[in-house]
């Protein structure tokens, strides 16, 4: 022990192993024991596992059948079992289905909270836009009408969109001013109003044919301008918003239908529910009954005099006539 201890104290050389030569630095580093090691142990493995498998499939009964055989399967070389259909309690299957109902009532918000963003942004453009824009597509008017931003036409009225083509959409609502007295009231003008426009008079040296334009092309060039690329490129944007909403609302319709499905199969796996009608089986109630309808006596006894329920109904209009049994006399 002593002259171990006195061999390991002493310092030695370091161990180095063998570097791989400059010549063949191109084949990567040099193998050690080690790596020989795992390499050889990596190849016995394979080359036992390959005997068992030969030997197996040498001594294979061809009528052999188990269960594995369907259930098992191999994916990507991975061999995998089949996980038995087990059948969840009903008490963990109403707490999923309160899961899922918790996530779609959380999506249903958050649909809305996107819906009302998207009619911030189309609201103020609203007032500036034509039938003809809303008639380019069949989405474009339910889905702004839904939206609140136009007024919905009333069932009464006929549609008169080819007349009224080139109106503007803010010009359809209406709009209350609150008036002091009935003077401002008569010297009040509306802006929309166009101002009536005063004759001038012309001098008697002039003529009014030299007014008129030279070319009816003239005329056609004083109507509105066509649209800038401004206008084109907001009504496109426009469009974009409105499509986008249409389909906000659709999904929105389809989670509260999802909703209120998952509720009703939540409801019928919680709740039992009571009986269709209830039957009166005792004793006791039957006689109460009976007592309640004046056919029986509190002590069992059937009553003579009593008359039917179809005769009575009968006899509603006649007068009724009491009898009085007579006292005994003392």
């Amino acid at each position: 022990m002593q002259g171990s201890s006195l061999r390991n104290a002493v310092q030695r050389r370091n161990h180095k192993e063998r570097s791989q030569p400059v010549g063949r630095a191109k084949l990567g580093l040099l193998e050690k024991h080690k790596d020989y090691v795992l390499r050889a142990k990596d190849h016995h493995k394979k080359r036992d596992m390959l005997k068992r498998l030969s030997e197996k499939a040498a001594m294979r009964n061809k009528d052999e059948f188990y269960f594995g055989m369907i259930n098992s399967s191999t994916r990507n070389g991975v061999h995998q079992h089949a996980r038995p259909s087990e059948q969840l309690d009903n008490d963990v299957v109403a707490l999923l289905k309160t899961q899922d109902v918790g996530y779609v009532r959380a999506q249903i918000i958050a649909e809305k909270k996107r819906i009302k963003g998207l009619v911030e942004r189309i609201a103020p453009s609203v007032v500036s836009l034509s039938t003809e824009w809303l008639e380019e597509k069949e989405n474009r008017r339910p889905t702004l009408e839904r939206a609140g931003l136009i007024a919905q036409p009333s069932k009464g009225r006929k549609s008169s969109s080819n007349a009224n083509s080139s109106k503007l959409i803010g010009a359809q609502g209406k709009k209350t001013i609150w008036l002091d007295d009935a003077d401002a009231i008569r010297s009040y003008q509306s802006t929309s109003t166009p101002k009536p426009v005063q004759p001038q008079v012309e001098e008697a040296g002039t003529s009014w044919i030299d007014s008129l334009p030279s070319d009816s092309s003239d005329i056609e060039d004083s109507s509105p301008s066509t649209p800038t690329p401004a206008i084109k490129k907001g009504s496109k944007h426009l469009g974009y918003l409105t499509t986008e909403l249409s389909s906000r609302y659709a999904r929105l319709d389809q989670l509260q239908l999802v909703a209120e499905k998952l509720n009703l199969v939540r409801a019928l796996m919680t709740h039992k529910g009571g009986s269709s009608r209830i039957v009166k089986s005792s004793k006791k109630d039957s006689l109460t009954d009976a007592v309640m309808k004046g056919k029986v006596t509190c002590s069992g006894l059937a009553l003579v005099d009593s008359d039917e329920e179809g005769e009575g109904e009968a006899e509603e209009g006649k007068k009724k006539v009491y009898k009085f049994s007579k006292e005994r006399k003392r």
